[in-house]
């Protein structure tokens, strides 16, 4: 994280890691927010090998004891961050906070918090996998700050993003990181 320097806002693992109950396969994942950030998803997961080129004798000593993991990361900028996205639900219990400066993930997070007590929202466990209900006694027609139709136009942004970038890399002969985005989930 020394590359980011002063530009560095906040590091959060969140998953099955931060739940303490991942298995042998499960990825880190891992939101980085910082200021500067460049535009292109790709110059973002450049900036991100980078960083983690320090970590590789860790990852790669867990794979030789079977453990088949690796980073699985967001990298937002402020302003991305600052916006309530369907992947802070997967935090909002679990997230452990690494780094914060001035407090402006954990702000993040409280506000949505704060807006799912007020909807009544409850998390539902199946198994090792959850899913919301944002607002059990929500009636026909009512509109509400966090509703299906917000997160499913995110969810579908967020995947044309992933299938430009892809197509992106593609082109330029990063086969790594387009089979990559063709899996990663939204974010």
């Amino acid at each position: 994280m020394a590359r980011l320097g002063d530009k560095l806002v906040s590091v959060v693992v969140y998953g099955s890691v931060a739940r303490g109950s991942p298995k042998r396969d499960s990825d880190i994942d891992i939101l980085i927010v910082a200021d500067s950030l460049p535009e292109s998803r790709i110059k973002r997961q450049e900036l991100f090998l980078e960083i983690e080129k320090p970590l590789e004798p860790v990852i790669n000593d867990l794979w030789d004891k079977g453990f088949r993991t690796d980073f699985s990361p967001i990298i937002l900028s402020v302003e991305e961050a600052s916006r309530i996205r369907p992947i802070y639900l997967d935090m909002v219990e679990d997230a452990i906070i690494l780094y914060d400066k001035n407090g402006f993930f954990s702000e993040v997070i409280d506000r949505l918090r704060w807006r799912l007590r007020e909807l009544g929202a409850r998390r539902i466990w199946v198994g090792d996998r959850w899913y919301w209900i944002l607002k059990p006694d929500i009636k026909f027609g009512e509109v509400v700050e966090l509703n299906n139709l917000e997160m499913a136009r995110s969810y579908l942004r967020q995947a044309e993003e992933r299938i430009k970038h892809a197509q992106e890399a593609l082109k330029t002969g990063n086969h790594t990181y387009t089979i990559r985005q063709s899996q990663s989930q939204s974010s």
